[in-house]
């Protein structure tokens, strides 16, 4: 049975080397780290340095480890099966990287996006604030690169304005992708322009904001559609384009990612809210609590002294041992 797979695609064929490639690959992929490595490891080609890889390999896991190139009998169809699982994974990577460069044309962008980070924020009645990041990387998502952000700021402009303002500040350690997505419209266009001139990063923007077609209707109610603001003005593609679609998958991957982090935070919150209540506590000492210090993890490092300064020594007295 299939326990994992992983994929990576070279993006510049022509310097393509198979002997180094599966010598990159392999090391790569069984580190010290890896919880199994199997006796033997199975490959279609048999490359130059197969012997030097598999010696490496034994002596990293204190083990003989065998690679072979079978040409018959089950393990030969096992081979046959990860190359049919390939070619799908190329076919999907090509379509992917072909609406890549059609957006990179349609938008004038100033290269192909290989690399994307896509931005959106979530919160209830103003409640348990958060903003999450997401990365598409050569065809995938790259989950290490996933950002959470716990945010302070009220309104949803204020909200992607700390989120950007916290990631540009990581690009010397972790380099800037190709575009920036982000849920929202003209505003938040406007500001992340603005926020990468000042910082002198040369990177694309799109804003993606769903609208209403009837600006009457109700705000859960009524159809919608997806408009796409960027710096070469405000497009609006049909339901069934395909590059709508990518984009559109970008930012539901955000959406989801930020509203399970919200999610689970406003159930930590609420246990919290509850634990204060039953120690007596009312609502409104709550609510200027978490007004003066932003979120319960601050509340519960503070010291009973500027604990008291929003409440009084005996409820800070309480909090703190609550939180004891």
């Amino acid at each position: 049975k299939i326990i994992s797979s992983s994929h990576a695609y070279f993006r510049h064929t022509h310097i393509f080397d198979e002997n180094e490639a599966y010598k990159q690959a392999l090391l790569e992929f069984y580190t010290i780290d890896t919880p199994h490595i199997a006796k033997q490891i199975l490959t279609a080609h048999h490359f130059e340095d197969t012997f030097q890889v598999a010696s490496t390999l034994s002596h990293r896991f204190d083990k003989k480890i065998e690679i072979l190139t079978p040409q018959r009998g089950s393990k030969a169809k096992l081979i046959a099966l990860a190359l049919q699982n390939c070619e799908e994974l190329l076919r999907t990577k090509m379509d992917d990287t072909i609406i890549e460069q059609k957006i990179a044309d349609l938008f004038s962008l100033s290269v192909i996006p290989y690399r994307i980070e896509t931005f959106d924020n979530s919160h209830m009645m103003g409640a348990a604030t958060v903003g999450g990041m997401v990365v598409w990387d050569e065809g995938k998502w790259d989950k290490k690169g996933y950002r959470r952000y716990e945010l302070n700021a009220k309104d949803e402009v204020g909200q992607m304005k700390e989120m950007l303002l916290r990631r540009i500040a990581k690009f010397q350690e972790e380099p800037a992708p190709d575009l920036w997505i982000l849920d929202g419209g003209q505003a938040n266009l406007n500001l992340a322009v603005r926020l990468l001139q000042e910082a002198n990063v040369n990177l694309d923007v799109i804003a993606i904001a769903k609208e209403k077609l009837d600006a009457k209707a109700h705000r859960a109610k009524g159809a919608a559609k997806d408009m796409l603001y960027t710096n070469q003005g405000l497009f609006e593609l049909k339901a069934n384009d395909k590059r709508l679609h990518w984009l559109q998958r970008q930012r539901d991957e955000a959406h989801r990612y930020a509203i399970t982090y919200h999610q689970n935070k406003k159930r930590k919150e609420d246990t919290q809210i509850s634990l204060l209540h039953k120690k007596g506590i009312g609502k409104a000492t709550v609510a200027k609590l978490i007004q003066y210090f932003g979120t319960f993890e601050a509340i519960e490092n503070a010291t009973t002294e500027e604990l008291a300064k929003v409440t009084n020594q005996k409820i800070s007295r309480i909090i703190k041992n609550n939180h004891t």
